[in-house]
């Protein structure tokens, strides 16, 4: 899949061939700013807000021009692996969201830790 994105922070393009086999080649980061516990509060703004990045320094810049908070910060590797099977199933019929000790098992086992994620 083409995935195809701007850097916020200084517009620079970015694009990858993303598969399923190993994580896409890349120095840029990934930026959550919405804390897991409220990212439920206005999933569209949390949502908006899970960008990539050029670099921390371009997060650094971004997150003054826009008095925002920084959140989290990850390389694309571990974006991958996040994304790789979070979303598994969703669309099946019958799905069950995991359980908050599952879902919490997944993050650890991506690599994610510390209160941003809940853990």
């Amino acid at each position: 899949m083409l995935v195809a994105t701007r850097c916020p922070a200084c517009s620079r393009p970015h694009a990858w061939n993303v598969g399923t086999e190993h994580p896409p080649d890349g120095a840029q980061v990934a930026h959550f700013l919405v804390p897991v516990q409220r990212m439920w509060d206005d999933v569209v703004h949390t949502c908006r807000h899970q960008r990539i990045f050029c670099s921390e320094d371009c997060v650094d810049n971004w997150i003054q021009s826009t008095s925002s908070t920084r959140g989290y910060v990850m390389d694309l590797s571990t974006l991958w692996r996040f994304a790789a099977h979070w979303y598994e199933g969703r669309m099946d019929r019958g799905y069950v969201r995991r359980e908050p000790a599952a879902a919490a098992a997944y993050l650890r086992s991506v690599g994610l830790s510390g209160s941003f994620w809940g853990l």
